[in-house]
């Protein structure tokens, strides 16, 4: 009986460790594989800080997101801003999630797409110089 707690103790003190690893993973730079947006070999984004992570997008946007565990995956979600010139996306806001699959980090946005519509950006991105 005894031994059967502490097994469940040390079990149970394992798991938070576990997932703060895998939430762990989110930060650092990323690469963009494929995005229904068009593809961008050149486009990266960072993921940095704790707790509330800062996203910097090569092409024009950031984002604070707020790392969470959901069904075992590492996830984050929250809201940015476009600031891109010269880019009809330049000051329009959004909400966005990531959700760490794998080495694979896929992430997906909601922006105003104008006339009352949602735009749907998803894109996948990968470790640099990982391979695609």
């Amino acid at each position: 009986m005894l031994r059967g707690l502490t097994l469940m103790m040390v079990l149970a003190a394992a798991i938070p460790s576990v997932a703060r690893a895998q939430v762990e993973a989110l930060t650092g730079p990323w690469q963009q594989i494929s995005s229904n947006a068009g593809n961008c070999p050149s486009c990266r984004i960072t993921i940095d800080g704790i707790g509330a992570l800062r996203v910097t997008a090569s092409n024009g946007w950031t984002a604070t997101i707020v790392e969470h565990e959901r069904n075992g995956m590492a996830t984050a979600g929250g809201g940015g801003q476009w600031r891109a010139p010269n880019n009809p996306l330049d000051g329009k806001t959004f909400i966005v999630e990531f959700e760490l699959r794998g080495d694979r980090l896929h992430m997906s946005m909601a922006l105003d797409g104008g006339g009352g519509r949602l735009r749907f950006i998803e894109a996948v991105f990968g470790r640099p110089g990982a391979g695609s």
